[in-house]
């Protein structure tokens, strides 16, 4: 993360993504596919109706947000003023990251 993208997105990120706690280090299939873990699938909220929204994280991972926890960040997102060179390139870097995936029948997404 940039200087400037770490300056506007302090205030921008700050809720918090409750039940998902640690990391975990995944293999994907040659379908490009990865098993979300059942601890994980538990405290998924059926609000997040099976779907996450990846984007890119720090150090080469994928970071993986529950829809429902996801539509909270949009909700800072639109308080950035777009008229502020910093925040409108924080907001152009991490929404051209996102992909919204939803679970298969085999509790797996799709990372592309």
């Amino acid at each position: 993360m940039t200087g400037a993208v770490a300056e506007c997105c302090t205030d921008a990120l700050v809720p918090s993504v409750s039940g998902f706690k640690g990391q975990e280090t995944y293999s994907v299939d040659a379908k490009g596919r990865v098993n979300i873990p059942a601890k994980m699938r538990r405290v998924l909220a059926p609000e997040a109706q099976d779907t996450f929204v990846l984007t890119r994280g720090t150090d080469r991972c994928i970071v993986a947000y529950p829809l429902n926890e996801w539509r909270r960040y949009e909700e800072r997102f639109a308080q950035l003023n777009q008229y502020d060179e910093k925040q409108r390139f924080f907001l152009r870097m991490i929404l051209s990251w996102c992909e919204e995936v939803e679970l298969d029948p085999q509790q797996r997404i799709a990372v592309s």
